[in-house]
């Protein structure tokens, strides 16, 4: 078959997954830019390659379980990982973004046949299950109110706290009734057990990770997903970090594999959600 015809092929069977403003940049992408750089870098046998294998049946990888994967791609596609198309490809599909639809969802998309978009709950559905993705190129937040326009915490703080000092400490190794009046207003759906529990670790790592892990389940609660993926692009962008979080009781295996930092006290910060949520990286 030639290029061309097997373009259109995965052109025919991916251009569902994606939301409508980006199918035919997509096309465009794979039509032009993508023969383009094959062409200059003599490259078009790997291209002929990388185009009949996406526009063939992929059986899907499963997600049933917790696991994180340094090598995505080279565990469950090696041929192609290997294919030295595969870092412009996987570069360039991986920035595909817009609004509502964030780094890295369209190219993993084109890696599961069976998945769809999801509409309002998570990114995609796969199998039943709704899918959230996060890129943490830098870092990603979870939200920890539905409601973006709850922002108390610059006013509560300055009346419980008076002058914010650098980093968290002054939450963890201050008096716990200042930081349970405090939580109470950031956190209304906190329980005063909770904000004991994490304010009784008096340690600054233990205490931003445990607190994350709570408004993580709370953020899945908000969002209705059932799992939390977490892409990464490697430094050549030949292969992705791929955490895959199904059990969210599985607080050990969540804390080794994340980092998270609660945005406690929202100073000038600009981000459009709501007070409280958590950034997120994956650690190394």
């Amino acid at each position: 078959m030639t290029i061309n015809k097997l373009i259109q092929k995965t052109i025919e069977k991916n251009e569902h997954k994606f939301p409508k403003q980006l199918r035919q940049p997509i096309a465009d992408f794979l039509r032009y830019s993508l023969i383009g750089y094959s062409y200059t870098h003599n490259l078009m046998t790997e291209l002929h390659a990388l185009m009949t294998f996406l526009s063939s049946p992929i059986p899907s990888p499963k997600l049933e379980k917790n696991f994180r994967t340094d090598s995505f791609f080279a565990d469950n596609f090696p041929s192609i990982q290997k294919n030295k198309l595969f870092p412009f490809f996987c570069a360039n599909m991986y920035g595909v973004k817009q609004k509502n639809y964030g780094a890295g969802e369209a190219l993993l998309a084109m890696f599961f046949d069976d998945i769809e978009q999801a509409g309002k709950i998570g990114d995609f559905i796969l199998e039943g299950k709704h899918l959230e993705i996060k890129s943490v190129v830098h870092a990603a937040s979870l939200k920890a109110h539905e409601d973006s326009s709850f922002r108390p915490s610059n006013k509560v703080f300055r009346r419980i706290y008076g002058e914010k000092q650098r980093g968290l400490g002054q939450f963890w190794n201050g008096e716990l009734s200042l930081f349970r009046e405090y939580c109470n207003a950031v956190y209304p759906h906190l329980s005063d057990a909770l904000i004991s529990e994490v304010h009784s670790l008096r340690d600054d790592i233990k205490c931003r990770q445990h607190l994350g892990t709570i408004i993580l389940k709370k953020y899945k609660q908000i969002d209705v997903f059932d799992n939390l993926i977490v892409v990464k692009p490697s430094e050549d962008n030949d292969d992705i970090s791929f955490l895959n979080i199904a059990d969210f009781s599985a607080e050990e295996f969540i804390k080794k594999h994340l980092t998270f930092t609660p945005v406690l006290h929202r100073g000038k910060g600009t981000q459009a959600l709501g007070d409280g949520y958590v950034d997120i990286k994956l650690k190394k």
